[in-house]
């Protein structure tokens, strides 16, 4: 269990953690009469995006920036200046300015509750993600309108049911690229296994998904063709949407982020809106009421895209009803994991660190 607060400065300047705390000094030409507001913001967390690694990896460690910012009452900004524009320069960036000095071990010792097990440690930083996507962390009104033209679609291949109110669907996410299997001899998990997944994660929930569709997400076209070709029931992808603009952001190769500046403005930024608009739909996040929203969600744990989505898909419907120990309920989870499959504890982790 931590003591004091998370990034304190520890006595006699032991492990000075300057760069974090340098934002509270107010330079004297900034100081205005008592009373008055400064010019500027005086207190201030900045996320700097530099386009080393992939969107959703960016966005869940994002999201733990942002709740420390209104833990703490800072202005929260994020600097795009390098996204996807090569290096800050010919020498390696000071280790203290990288996530991964400050959302490590002391991170989580700090922020995970030391009382509970397992999942249920985690609760505090999953909720903390969860509220940052809500209140911080928002498509614009472009992406906004992308996002709700392909739920519309997607909700006139749900079957209207007098037993819910809500539509609902499965959503699967597929990733090839890049991210091969952590854990295991295979490269990838194959079509075949999302496709008995799907069944039984249909079975275990009941009838309202008996005859739901299935949202389907790849950065594979030969992917989603074979799943296309051996998926029995109704599914919709942004490949298939009938609007040209959701068209047009479907995937046309493989993800591998260290090609990914390689690629040209254009295409990187179509991309980036493609993937949002795919979160958006196989997660359930920023949704408005009546939309349609996933009761579940398969995804391998190697993409980040997989994490993020339990966060959309909220706690209870991501993991059931969690035990005292933070056992995941196998039989009420919507959150299905098909590379480790719960042989790795916790089943889940809110971020990867590069």
């Amino acid at each position: 269990m931590a003591h004091g607060n998370y990034w304190d400065k520890p006595p006699m300047n032991m492990g000075s953690n300057d760069e974090t705390e340098d934002d509270d000094i107010v330079d004297e030409k900034w100081k205005l009469p008592e009373g008055e507001r400064t010019a500027v913001c005086s207190k201030t967390i900045t996320y700097v995006l530099d386009g080393e690694v992939g969107l959703l990896a960016d966005l869940a460690l994002m999201a733990q920036a942002a709740a420390l910012a209104r833990e703490r009452n800072r202005t929260f900004f994020i600097d795009d200046t390098y996204w996807n524009r090569g290096k800050y320069g010919c020498l390696p960036t000071n280790y203290k300015a990288l996530a991964r000095y400050h959302f490590g071990h002391p991170f989580s010792e700090y922020y995970e509750d030391p009382y509970s097990h397992n999942l249920n440690r985690l609760r505090p930083i999953f909720d903390a993600a969860q509220e940052s996507f809500v209140s911080t962390i928002r498509p614009n009104a472009a992406l906004g309108a992308l996002i709700r033209s392909a739920r519309q679609e997607l909700k006139e291949h749900i079957p209207l049911s007098p037993s819910t109110s809500q539509a609902t669907y499965i959503s699967a996410h597929l990733r090839r690229g890049d991210r091969k299997h952590r854990t295991s001899d295979a490269s990838y998990t194959a079509v075949s296994e999302y496709l008995s997944s799907i069944e039984n994660t249909q079975e275990r929930l009941g009838k309202s998904l008996s005859d739901a569709p299935v949202y389907f997400a790849s950065d594979s076209p030969s992917a989603e063709f074979e799943f296309g070709e051996a998926y029995p029931g109704r599914y919709f992808s942004l490949r298939q949407s009938r609007d040209v603009a959701l068209r047009q952001l479907a995937s046309s190769q493989e993800y591998d982020q260290k090609k990914f500046n390689t690629l040209s403005l254009e295409e990187r930024s179509r991309l980036t809106k493609g993937m949002i608009v795919d979160f958006a739909l196989l997660s359930g996040m920023w949704s408005w009421k009546g939309d349609p929203i996933p009761r579940a969600g398969v995804c391998t744990i190697s993409s980040n895209i997989c994490k993020i989505m339990a966060v959309g898909l909220g706690w209870d419907r991501a993991f059931g009803r969690v035990n005292a120990m933070g056992d995941l309920d196998e039989t009420q989870n919507g959150w299905v994991e098909l590379e480790e499959k719960g042989r790795v504890v916790p089943v889940w982790t809110a971020f990867e660190l590069f």
